[in-house]
């Protein structure tokens, strides 16, 4: 095993490990590198969801984060459950087919329960358990239909700059690993370490001591019309639900290796109070050239990366090519597995 270390990023050169104490030792090490190099690849891994899903555990003490979000198998089947569970909501209920999620909260039937109560809903699996290739359930990211539904989030279209910790309480790691058709569209990530590092002293010094505010804006994310109804709701959920909405955080974040760097999040609508040009003077100096990685997909591909202080985009492709792409994805802690988010920022 070796490890290639760039400016923006490491890559692991390894093999996919065939058995589970390599697979654990493998995400340790990637979680040694995520917090050292923020942004962590491996080439052309085994595509067993089983097998990714491994390593996601491996990498958290908690393991996989987003489990209850889950809601595909890896070819595709939206799993059909008498509750569809959105983080710790259930809903009991969906939309009419025809009526407007949006507008129609009221009608939507929810329980507030406990955790106990969902997880007997929708049991969490351990990967380490399953005996047959493929029976983890995934997250999807395509625009790949099925019937007259996406089979996945994050269809289509373009994505700018951001990261996915919306929520103070929420997951700090992301993986995403190729499986199907991934050539069609690059991935491009930031990494604000050595941007921080670098900046002008004038530029720096106008982020000490800046917080920023978030407000999440569903519409920004996803095409709701081509989202199966249980994943309105969990869409709905998101916008309705005012914790996740709002978040107000230091600019200049560090981890715990003590490595600092910048949350910048313009997709969640990112205001700077006392300095209106400072969203987009860090726009233009965090993401040049240098600062980039460009991620050209190949099947197997996994990518794991830090939500604190990196960011990643998708340019715009066309709709025909992103209904052919197909990634998994699974988030974990890094390092907000005990609200290390929230005491950093003194919230």
């Amino acid at each position: 095993m070796d490890t290639l270390i760039y400016p923006t990023h490491c890559e692991i050169v390894v093999d996919s490990p065939d058995n589970d104490d390599d697979i654990r030792e493998l995400g340790r090490i990637c979680k040694e590198w995520l917090l050292n190099k923020q942004i962590v690849l491996l080439r052309r891994q085994n595509t067993d969801s089983n097998y990714f899903a491994k390593l996601c555990e491996s990498i958290a003490r908690d393991g996989i984060y987003n489990w209850r979000q889950c809601s595909w198998m890896p070819n595709g089947d939206l799993i059909e459950l008498p509750d569809q569970v959105a983080g710790n909501i259930a809903y009991t209920s969906t939309p009419e087919s025809n009526s407007d999620p949006w507008n129609n909260s009221k009608k939507l039937a929810w329980n507030s329960t406990t955790a106990a109560s969902i997880d007997k809903t929708l049991p969490r699996i351990n990967p380490f358990d399953l005996k047959e290739p493929n029976t983890y359930p995934v997250q999807r990211v395509t625009g790949e239909k099925k019937g007259k539904f996406g089979g996945g989030i994050f269809g289509t279209g373009d994505l700018d700059w951001h990261c996915n910790l919306g929520a103070y309480f929420e997951a700090d790691g992301v993986g995403l690993q190729a499986i199907k058709d991934a050539e069609t569209a690059s991935t491009f990530y930031a990494n604000s370490v050595p941007a921080l590092k670098e900046m002008p002293a004038e530029l720096r010094a106008r982020c000490e001591g800046k917080r920023a505010t978030f407000l999440y804006d569903h519409k920004k994310w996803s095409d709701v019309s081509k989202m199966h109804p249980m994943q309105r709701i969990t869409m709905q959920f998101l916008a309705l639900n005012e914790e996740r909405r709002k978040m107000e955080l230091n600019l200049i974040q560090k981890n715990r290796k003590g490595i600092e760097g910048i949350y910048y999040h313009r997709l969640n609508n990112m205001k700077i109070e006392g300095d209106e040009t400072l969203v987009q003077d860090l726009y233009e100096w965090m993401f040049q050239d240098k600062y980039v990685y460009e991620h050209r997909w190949e099947t197997g591909d996994i990518i794991f990366m830090d939500q604190l202080i990196t960011q990643h985009k998708r340019e715009f492709v066309a709709e025909e090519l992103l209904e052919k792409r197909v990634l998994h994805r699974f988030t974990f802690m890094v390092n907000n597995d005990d609200g290390w988010v929230k005491e950093q920022n003194s919230i």
